[in-house]
């Protein structure tokens, strides 16, 4: 193997390849020609000139290893020559002969730099050892200048590396030292920027779907870029990189073929770039991006590295950073939470509610008002329900819409939007929708304005819907149990009051039966008498039935056929069908399993619902059908029992009270029979449905468990 040489060794090398070129200048000819055979024969390069002037011009633009010129010639003397060698070159190596020595002439010729001064006629060997020993003291010189330049180079090179070893290390320090993610972000771009000496850069970080990369922080963009730019994974050079994980480096953005298209978007124009996953354990949250050195050159692959490595410090800074905030907001959130609860028992009205709701919000986010539209399925309207914030609006506002155009967020802000009066003084360049049910059904439609855009996150928009929500659903709750407390009190006043009511209702009752046993004649044809018989049987069927509302007995439950108790049911009231001409069809399913039930409260329910039926019918005749089946409903084994009919109907509004305690649409009803229902079916963990339509009939669906 061949061993390199150095380049301190090449330098030093005889040149045999390239040789060395020499100049002589003499006005005398015959010594140019001479002395042109004799160095050339000895390796070198000659090129000789009689014309001092026309050797100056050779001097300025040709390059010489060495000057062999004579001191005293028309024109210009070999002084001036030198002067003009020394001039265009400090290093110039510059040997003058004179025949005409003197003192003065050789210390002008050294003191102007010239390397020897030799007297004519010179002896060719004594001339080629001067030459030689000249040449040799340039290629040293030369060396010694090179190594000069190298050591400069590389005291550079190594100030730049402690530099960067530095910014480094501050950049550790900084972002070991830096939790808000924000400022953490602003600070790693900053810092970044700064050490590859760039004009631009930017942090994007991944969504919380993982399909787009947004800006976070940036140095040299347009606020307008910041704000807009979201890049699906895959796309572009950020997209391209966040997808493979390998850092990327181009040399010229507009000319690089695969990302021409994106360029152009993105406006990079001709640019250097850099474009590095931010990962944390394998996982890219992100992408570092570095354009445009300052001084117009290409970034190299000792900055891609240098990126590299500071991205890698980066990463883990803003995960611990993101970790930190996430778990803050969370608190954040919670206390928020706990705030609203401990403020709703005091809350005493829907208008204080909307405000503690409204300033639990605007702890966690920018938010300037809040208002409530409620949704009345009567009427299909939504109507202006109040206010909350920074100033309070009043709104006569009603809005008639379909139900259907409700059902999501942003049809409902579409709406309210299109219908708000151009004076109404809300802002709305942010505004922020969210659908709010009370059980199955659309209460509410809570909107969150700001007057700054764009300011709420998805987090910020789903947080703010979730508060809204659940408040929504803990206060109708607390209203529901002190109803539910009232109503217990209530019920255990009517049981006191039903049970103190048996005694009177059965003396009356006593007495007309020993009036009707001993004066015959008088009862058979007295219509007070008969009326006075009817209404304490009625009084006595409505303590019956208060009673068995107000103290729901503890079921015994026992494993019953269905069909055979819905068959039973209708049996019973086989002769009120007959008589309205109404038909009665069943289909059961065939192998239904038998299910615990309590079989009384259920035939109980199933006369309740039957009887309804007929009465919904009337006189003019119907069809009464009676289905039951099995069927799998959350993940559960259920028998589906339907009560239908082609009576009368409901509207939506008698829809939405039927199962209410003491509604009744009959002129002697009580109000009790379906609340009766709806208690049975809960009693056995099912679940009822109501299905109807005013004029086409009614349907009646029970779930029970198997």
């Amino acid at each position: 193997m061949l061993k390199q040489n150095s380049p301190l060794q090449e330098s030093l090398n005889l040149k045999t390849e390239i040789k060395e070129r020499v100049l002589i200048i003499d006005d005398e000819k015959r010594l140019c020609d001479s002395l042109t055979s004799l160095l050339t024969d000895s390796g070198f390069e000659v090129k000789a000139f009689q014309d001092s002037r026309k050797a100056a011009e050779e001097i300025k633009i040709g390059h010489f290893d060495l000057i062999l010129s004579d001191i005293k010639m028309p024109g210009l003397t070999g002084i001036d020559l030198l002067r003009l060698a020394r001039a265009v070159d400090p290093q110039a190596l510059v040997i003058l002969m004179t025949g005409f020595a003197s003192l003065e002439s050789a210390l002008e010729a050294i003191n102007q730099g010239a390397y020897d001064y030799l007297l004519k006629p010179v002896e060719f060997p004594q001339l080629e050892l001067v030459i030689r020993r000249g040449l040799e003291k340039r290629r040293l010189g030369k060396a010694k200048s090179f190594l000069l330049s190298e050591l400069q180079m590389k005291n550079i090179e190594l100030q730049d590396r402690l530099e960067e070893i530095n910014a480094l290390y501050e950049a550790g320090r900084s972002l070991g030292s830096t939790i808000e993610l924000q400022q953490l972000l602003s600070t790693i771009i900053g810092l970044a920027t700064g050490v590859l000496h760039a004009k631009s850069g930017s942090i994007m970080l991944l969504n919380e779907k993982r399909t787009h990369l947004e800006i976070a922080a940036a140095n040299g963009l347009d606020e307008e870029v910041i704000r807009t730019t979201s890049l699906p994974i895959g796309s572009s050079i950020a997209g391209h990189v966040a997808e493979t994980g390998e850092p990327l480096f181009i040399s010229d953005v507009e000319t690089d073929k695969r990302f021409q298209r994106e360029n152009r978007e993105e406006r990079y124009g001709h640019a250097s770039l850099l474009s590095v996953p931010l990962k944390v354990k394998s996982r890219v949250i992100g992408v570092i991006n570095i354009a445009h050195k300052e001084s117009n050159e290409e970034f190299s692959e000792h900055d891609l590295k240098l990126l590299t490595t500071f991205a890698n410090q980066a990463a883990i800074a803003i995960d611990h950073a993101s970790t930190f905030h996430q778990l803050k907001r969370r608190v954040l959130e919670l206390s928020t939470l706990q705030e609203i609860s401990d403020a709703m028992s005091r809350a005493g009205s829907v208008e204080n509610l909307q405000e503690i709701i409204f300033w639990g919000i605007r702890n966690l986010m920018p938010a300037d008002l809040a208002l409530w539209f409620r949704w009345n399925g009567h009427d299909n309207t939504l109507t202006f329900a109040g206010s909350a914030g920074n100033v309070k609006i009043d709104l006569e506002l009603s809005i008639e819409c379909p139900e259907d155009d409700l059902t999501e967020p942003a049809q409902a802000q579409k709406i309210i939007l299109d219908n708000l009066p151009e004076d109404s003084g809300i802002p709305n360049e942010t505004f922020s929708t969210h659908l709010i049910f009370s059980g199955s059904r659309l209460a509410y439609v809570f909107c969150l304005t700001a007057a700054t855009e764009n300011c709420y996150s998805p987090e910020d928009e789903k947080i703010a819907g979730l508060i809204a929500s659940q408040t929504v659903s803990m206060y109708e709750r607390e209203k529901a149990i002190l109803n539910a407390t009232r109503l217990l009190t209530m019920g255990n006043m009517i049981s006191e009051i039903s049970h103190d009511m048996r005694k009177p209702l059965t003396s009356i009752r006593g007495s007309l039966q020993i009036i009707r046993s001993r004066w015959p004649e008088l009862v058979d044809d007295s219509e007070l008498f008969i009326t006075a018989e009817e209404e304490v049987h009625r009084l006595n069927e409505l303590v019956r039935e208060l009673v068995d509302f107000s103290n729901p007995k503890k079921y015994q439950t026992e494993r019953v056929d269905i069909p055979g108790i819905m068959e039973r049911a209708t049996h019973l009231v086989k002769p009120d069908m007959d008589k309205n001409n109404i038909v009665c069809l069943t289909e059961f399913e065939e192998n239904l399993p038998e299910i615990f039930i309590n079989k009384n409260q259920i035939m109980e329910m199933l006369l309740n619902l039957v009887i309804n039926a007929i009465e919904a019918i009337g006189s003019e005749g119907g069809t009464i059908n009676l289905k039951a089946s099995s069927k799998d409903l959350d993940n559960q084994k259920m028998i589906r029992m339907e009560i239908s009919d082609t009576g009368c109907g409901l509207d939506e509004k008698g829809q939405a009270i039927i199962f209410d305690r003491y509604y009744t649409s009959k002129e002697t009803g009580t109000g009790l029979g379906l609340a009766v229902v709806e208690r049975i079916v809960s009693a056995h963990n099912g679940r009822i449905e109501l299905k109807s339509k005013k004029n086409h009939g009614t349907t009646f669906i029970i779930h029970l468990p198997c």
